[in-house]
């Protein structure tokens, strides 16, 4: 009996194997359908990569290695000496990484709720901005979009306030904040016996031609106007020549301007029988640091008091 029945335990077994066998096959050929289809799904996507020339198909075997985004910016901002930690371009057939298409840009950052979008260091300067290659805003200005920042070959940084509309923010010709002198200084007194406070002693005395002056790079007291100074501001008092508050016996009219770049209009005017007249200027310098003083019509004294300057 136990013969019989361990015979039919082992029939039973076989077929149990069989049956096992039959499904791993039709698992396998299940496995070989599905893997013949990812190969032609692979090889319709390599032939549409190949038609597009600015995507770089990186190899199965490199894949592999790259298994994060974050793996890969570690391995890159590997510096080497004289290279680019880092150095993503979105153009064709540049020795870069590439972005997708020619239009996609070079880096685009999200920040997490309380970081920044991109936070920079750097010994020389914390970023650079490559200027173009001609003079003004850019030539090509369709798609352009708010918030763009551009230099220009000048070194003028210009600022996208809307579609196509750009507002210049500072160039080398451009003065930048103010500086206050702190006390305010006089800095011109044709009245000096030794000659004004600032020039020489032959521009001492009343004057009825334009007359220059040398400012940037002076200091008088305890301040200084610097050389790379491109304005000044104060105030200046003028009155005819003579004593201090001899009244003008004409009307007349003075400009202040940078030395060399006559403006033809007035910072004063006065009527005959005034004796003081005053007013606040902010004039220019020129590249040497000189103003000029221009009676334009008659005689003057002027005293001159520099508040602050523009460098």
């Amino acid at each position: 009996m136990n013969s019989k029945n361990e015979i039919v335990s082992e029939v039973d077994r076989n077929i149990s194997n069989d049956q096992n066998d039959i499904t791993l096959l039709q698992q396998l050929a299940d496995m070989r359908s599905e893997l013949a289809r990812y190969r032609s799904e692979l090889a319709d996507l390599h032939h549409k990569l190949d038609l597009e020339p600015s995507v770089q198909v990186i190899p199965a075997k490199e894949v592999t290695r790259r298994n994060s985004r974050r793996q890969m910016l570690k391995k890159l901002t590997v510096g080497t000496v004289g290279l680019s930690a880092l150095t993503l371009v979105a153009a064709v057939n540049q020795q870069a990484a590439f972005a997708e298409t020619a239009g996609d840009n070079a880096i685009d950052a999200q920040s997490g709720p309380v970081g920044y979008g991109g936070k920079f260091t750097g010994a020389l300067a914390p970023i650079q901005l490559v200027p173009a290659g001609a003079a003004g805003i850019p030539a090509n200005n369709a798609g352009r979009n708010r918030g763009e920042l551009y230099v220009d070959s000048n070194g003028a940084l210009y600022f996208a306030v809307g579609a196509n509309s750009w507002k210049r923010l500072t160039a080398s010709d451009v003065a930048g904040a103010p500086t206050l002198l702190i006390p305010p200084q006089r800095f011109i007194n044709t009245l000096a016996a030794a000659g004004p406070i600032v020039g020489t002693p032959s521009q001492s005395g009343a004057f009825s031609a334009p007359r220059t002056w040398t400012l940037g790079g002076i200091t008088i007291g305890a301040v200084t106007i610097p050389a790379s100074a491109k304005a000044v501001f104060g105030t200046i008092t003028a009155f005819a020549p003579g004593a201090f508050a001899t009244a003008y016996t004409a009307a007349g009219a003075i400009g202040i301007y940078p030395a060399g770049s006559p403006t033809g209009a007035a910072t004063l005017t006065y009527n005959a029988g005034q004796l003081l007249i005053s007013n606040a200027f902010t004039a220019g310098l020129s590249a040497t640091g000189q103003l000029t003083i221009d009676p334009q019509s008659s005689s003057t004294n002027c005293l001159v008091d520099i508040v602050g300057y523009y460098a």
